[in-house]
């Protein structure tokens, strides 16, 4: 008991926290069972990084490779929170987005929080326009070794919606 509250108290006063799971490999989403009611707060279930992707990590950066409107792009996230900058795909005909983002790390879950910028194209009654939204990605390994993804994205409906994603490894 001693040895457990020295641990304890040496960890609070240097600061330690969990430690960074490696969510190296390639990971395939899990369908939900139907019917299967969503944890408080969530409004739906989808693959945000698509059915399939793959992850290059190291004790610096956390690289994801993934395939989105049938272009296959990479972004390496740095740990040391500074800002990546990458273009990624918009969508059927439309322009890709500008994303900056950084990563962050907190008791065990991997943050990515992006700041997107999307072009809309002119029509024949609207210029031009920009719109920006910030986005919010935790990514965290479950119990069962599952990886859970949490995706606030504020362009899908103008505001914020919270969407899980559940990933197994291949």
């Amino acid at each position: 008991m001693r040895g457990l509250l020295v641990s304890v108290a040496l960890s609070l006063m240097t600061g330690a926290q969990a430690p960074r799971p490696d969510f190296s490999g390639t990971w395939v989403y899990v369908d939900p069972i139907s019917g299967t009611p969503l944890p408080a707060g969530v409004i739906f279930r989808a693959p945000v990084f698509g059915r399939e992707f793959t992850v290059k990590q190291d004790a610096d950066s956390i690289g994801i490779e993934r395939t989105s409107s049938q272009k296959q792009f990479t972004v390496t996230y740095r740990f040391d929170g500074s800002a990546t900058a990458s273009a990624e795909p918009g969508g059927f005909k439309q322009p890709d987005l500008k994303v900056v983002s950084r990563a962050s790390w907190t008791d065990g879950v991997l943050s990515i929080r992006s700041v997107i910028e999307r072009t809309v194209p002119a029509t024949a009654t609207k210029p031009e326009s920009v719109r920006t939204g910030e986005a919010l990605r935790r990514l965290r390994l479950q119990l069962n070794g599952e990886l859970a993804i949490e995706s606030e994205n504020p362009l899908a409906a103008g505001k914020a919606q919270l969407a899980l994603s559940v990933y197994r490894k291949k």
